[in-house]
C-alpha cells in the first residue's frame, strides 16, 4: 500500500503543477482584459504562450506517463482516503478518475505540435484583448478579423485530432462534450424543438401578460 500511496502522490503533484500553471494563464488573462497596460499586450501573449508550453510539457512529459503507467500496474486493493467531513474516498476510484481524465487530456494535447498549440494560446490571448476593447465601444468589426483567424486555427489543431471517418465538427465537439457527436445532438435538439416550439407559440398568441414587477424591486 505504502508503493501505491507514493504513486498516487506523484501524480497528484505532477497534476498540482499543471493546474498551477493554467491558474497563471487565468490571471494573465483577466490581467489583459481588465487592467494590464495596452502596450504590454504583446509580451504577455508571448508569455502566455511561454506557459501553455510548459503546461504542455506537463501534462504529454515522461514523468506524466511513468505515473500513469506505474499506476494502472499496482492493481486495486481498494484503500481508502479520509475526507474533509470524515466520510471517505476510495484511493483507486479517485486515482481512477484523475487517471482517465489526464489520459484525454494527454491524447488532446499529444497530436498538436507543441509550436502550434503555443501559437494558439498567443493567438486567443491577444485576440481577448482585442475582443474587449471592441465590446467598449461596440464595434465588432474591429474584432471580426481575429475572430475568424481563431476559428481557422481551431479548425487546423481538430484536423490533429481528427479520428478517420469523423467529422471535423465532432472532433471538435469531444473536446466538450464527449460521447456525444453531431448526430445525436441534432436527435436531442429535434425532440426539444417538437416540444417546445408550439408550446412558445401558444403562449405567444394567448397573449396572457405576465406581471414582472417583482424583478425591478429593491
Amino acid at each position: 500500500m505504502e508503493q501505491k500511496m507514493e504513486i498516487y502522490e506523484d501524480l497528484r503533484q505532477i497534476l498540482e503543477k499543471a493546474a498551477s500553471v493554467q491558474a497563471a494563464l487565468a490571471l494573465i488573462e483577466w490581467d489583459n482584459e481588465t487592467l494590464a497596460p495596452k502596450e504590454a499586450g504583446e509580451q504577455t501573449a508571448k508569455t502566455a504562450g511561454a506557459l501553455s508550453g510548459i503546461y504542455y510539457d506537463i501534462m504529454t512529459g515522461p514523468s506524466m506517463d511513468k505515473a500513469l503507467k506505474q499506476w494502472k500496474e499496482c492493481g486495486e486493493d481498494n484503500e481508502s482516503a479520509r475526507k474533509a467531513d470524515g466520510t471517505f474516498w476510495s484511493i483507486d476510484e479517485i486515482a481512477s478518475r484523475m487517471c482517465c481524465e489526464t489520459e484525454k487530456e494527454r491524447r488532446l494535447l499529444s497530436c498538436v505540435p507543441r509550436e502550434e498549440y503555443e501559437e494558439f494560446t498567443k493567438m486567443t490571448n491577444a485576440g481577448g484583448r482585442i475582443w474587449a476593447e471592441a465590446r467598449k465601444k461596440k464595434d465588432f468589426s474591429a474584432f471580426a478579423p481575429e475572430l475568424e483567424r481563431i476559428i481557422e486555427y481551431k479548425k487546423k489543431l481538430a484536423s490533429y485530432r481528427r479520428k478517420d471517418g469523423e467529422s471535423l465538427y465532432d472532433a471538435m465537439l469531444d473536446e466538450f462534450e464527449e460521447n456525444f457527436p453531431e448526430e445525436k445532438l441534432d436527435e436531442f435538439f429535434g425532440t426539444i424543438r417538437e416540444e417546445l416550439v408550439p408550446f412558445l407559440e401558444e403562449i405567444r398568441t394567448k397573449g396572457r401578460k405576465i406581471d414582472g414587477s417583482f424583478l425591478y424591486g429593491d
